[in-house]
């Protein structure tokens, strides 16, 4: 026969399953953090080397974006919220954090680069920002 979930046994069973996921979101909303960190450096170090092509403030005003959206997801009642917003949001950041990225190099080879290093930490910076905002909905 099938365990009922009033059973005990399967009880526990989901608590653990909460508390996994739990301590799953958890890290990853830390990882989503120093992702933030890591981006706003590399924007503020570019409003005073002009790293990319890009004006640094849109990148900064991004990040301050995506910060509040992490910020969300801290708060444990509102993962509803933090997952809606941040399955809208990752487009953004595949379109103005990677792509645009892509298109520049094609269009003018890494003209406007510090150089071609700049250019591989700018698409890795947003390809790892990418990925955790869809790990972070997917356990939000």
């Amino acid at each position: 026969t099938e365990l009922g979930r009033s059973h005990p046994f399967a009880r526990m069973l989901d608590s653990f399953k909460y508390e996994y996921q739990k301590g799953t979101l958890e890290v990853v909303l830390q990882l989503q953090a120093a992702y933030v960190a890591v981006g706003l450096l590399f924007n503020v170090v570019s409003m005073f080397a002009q790293l990319t092509p890009r004006s640094p403030l849109f990148g900064v005003f991004g990040m301050a974006i995506h910060g509040l959206i992490v910020a969300i997801g801290f708060e444990g009642d509102k993962l509803m919220y933090y997952g809606s917003v941040m399955g809208l949001f990752i487009p953004n950041i595949m379109h103005y954090g990677v792509q645009v990225h892509f298109t520049n190099r094609s269009k003018s080879d890494l003209a406007g680069y510090a150089s071609a290093m700049v250019w591989v930490v700018a698409v890795a910076i947003n390809t790892v920002g990418v990925c955790l905002g869809i790990a972070g909905v997917w356990v939000a």
